[in-house]
């Protein structure tokens, strides 16, 4: 896993509270690219060959990551919490967390199953039986460290998994070193690119940056479901190359789009493959609607265990995503 994508996976950046992770971008950026951030936090960025008469062209990439809000302490000093963004309540006993913005350590707790009941062992525990420890002896010492709505990531480190990478945070952050290498690769280019806040909770910077900039078309670089652990039913596999999407639920992605990402795809030799299954959702959705229409079309980074503290991709798969963003950036008419 290189440097960068290994910093930016590690960063928190939790929906809502993306700052630390917009900061990292800004470094990136500075000197080289002409950006600004809405009143959202959305960034938005200049392209080497932005051309101030209107933008026809948009390329977005979220910044924020699912991950746990506070809602109550209670006297034993234990924390409450609610999921912010899809997350299967099924994986969380047991992980390990950082909450608020002093990163205080704690692992989500849940009764011991020596203490639970034949019906406690056989079904999943919901949200509201679990908690946070923070090792505090009660409400008064935890209140010292941290307050109701105050977050939780995941506390994930990067590291290689045989040929491929596993961390936390590969949707969106992938999409954000994709969205950064075009820029760089695509110098000429006239577009807009936005790195954008809320799309695990509704999609909402991505939506606000829509209406302000009203692109024509737009390019959406995400991560989406592998499923290649079952072969009846695969939707798209690690390592064969970045998603093309036609439909899924929230948007039905533009034919002709489609044909060009193919087309350039296949003109420079970049392994692809198309989603096979009509499932989640992205920001082309929001986008789709957004100031009177735009055609959308989504490259997207196949990526296991996704919403979760570890997620698995292939190092092949981000390349040849970089390769076929760029490609069909820098053909743009």
């Amino acid at each position: 896993m290189n440097s960068f994508l290994k910093k930016i996976t590690a960063a928190d950046g939790v929906s809502g509270h993306e700052a630390g992770v917009r900061r990292m971008i800004e470094r990136y950026l500075e000197g080289n690219f002409s950006y600004s951030v809405d009143r959202l936090g959305n960034l938005i960025v200049r392209s080497g060959g932005y051309k101030a008469d209107g933008t026809s062209l948009m390329l977005s990439a979220h910044m924020d990551e699912v991950g746990l809000m506070v809602t109550q302490i209670t006297e034993r000093g234990f924390l409450r919490f609610e999921a912010v963004g899809g997350i299967d309540e099924r994986i969380l006993p047991g992980k390990t967390v950082r909450v608020g913005p002093d990163g205080i350590p704690g692992v989500v707790g849940k009764l011991a199953i020596h203490l639970q009941d034949k019906e406690q062992r056989e079904k999943v525990t919901p949200i509201r039986e679990l908690y946070i420890d923070i090792g505090a002896s009660d409400r008064m010492q935890a209140e010292k460290y941290v307050r109701v709505g105050d977050v939780a990531a995941f506390t994930t480190e990067g590291f290689d998994l045989g040929d491929k990478i596993c961390a936390k945070a590969l949707d969106d952050r992938v999409g954000c070193e994709v969205l950064l290498h075009v820029l760089q690769a695509c110098p000429e280019a006239n577009f807009t690119a936005v790195f954008t806040k809320g799309e695990e909770i509704g999609c909402f910077g991505a939506t606000a940056a829509a209406a302000a900039l009203r692109p024509k078309y737009a390019i959406v670089l995400e991560s989406t479901t592998a499923s290649d652990n079952d072969p009846a039913d695969p939707v798209c596999e690690v390592g064969k190359g970045p998603v093309l999407s036609f439909m899924d639920r929230t948007a039905i992605y533009d034919k002709s789009f489609l044909q060009r990402a193919k087309d350039a795809a296949e003109k420079h030799g970049i392994p692809y493959q198309i989603k096979q299954a009509v499932a989640g959702g992205n920001e082309a959705g929001r986008i789709q609607s957004a100031a009177g229409g735009c055609y959308v079309l989504a490259v997207s980074l196949p990526c296991r265990y996704i919403h979760g503290p570890h997620s698995v991709a292939a190092e092949s798969d981000i390349e040849a995503m970089k390769r076929l963003a760029a490609a069909i950036v820098n053909e743009w008419k």
